[in-house]
């Protein structure tokens, strides 16, 4: 297992970035937003529960209900742009297939990122679209618009395989 995704933060934003014109090619979308990647093992993220007032998809990678991850939306900054989200994933999709031939595959919704049931210290990395409140606040207390959360066990195979884009 990796313990440091830090060395692939670029390669993983070189892999979304495909997702990220995706999202700013929205109308509704505020042009500023940025993409951003962090890590943390999986207790630490969902005890912080950062996934309130989000619709989650659960995703996996090359028909591997093992290698399964997390998409989600804010509700509040989708709003009345729900079809939106059915383009996003299709990006996503898209763009791992290019990278290094994943399938990936929408499983179900869930309700929160510990709805995938990981053990506590496996380490996640996480994609996150959003703006700087400073920069614009718009009245809305999230400045996410949305976030991919992968798990060790999805990615690890994977990451030295991501060519560039």
């Amino acid at each position: 297992m990796i313990a440091n995704y830090e060395p692939y933060f670029s390669k993983i934003q070189k892999l979304h970035q495909g997702v990220y014109d995706e999202l700013l090619g929205k109308s509704f979308v505020i042009k500023e937003t940025q993409m951003f990647v962090l890590q943390c093992n999986f207790k630490e993220y969902v005890e912080n529960d950062h996934d309130g007032n989000y619709s989650w998809h659960r995703l996996c990678l090359d028909n591997n209900v093992e290698k399964d991850f997390a998409v989600g939306f804010n509700i509040q900054r989708f709003k009345n742009h729900e079809a939106e989200i059915t383009s996003i994933i299709s990006k996503i999709k898209e763009v791992w297939k290019q990278s290094c031939g994943a399938q990936v595959d929408l499983l179900n919704s869930i309700t929160n990122v510990a709805a995938l049931k990981k053990d506590d210290y496996e380490m996640i990395v996480s994609v996150h679209f959003w703006f700087d409140k400073s920069v614009i606040d718009d009245g809305i207390e999230d400045t996410q618009y949305m976030k991919i959360v992968y798990t060790g066990k999805s990615i690890d195979d994977k990451i030295e395989k991501i060519k560039s884009l």
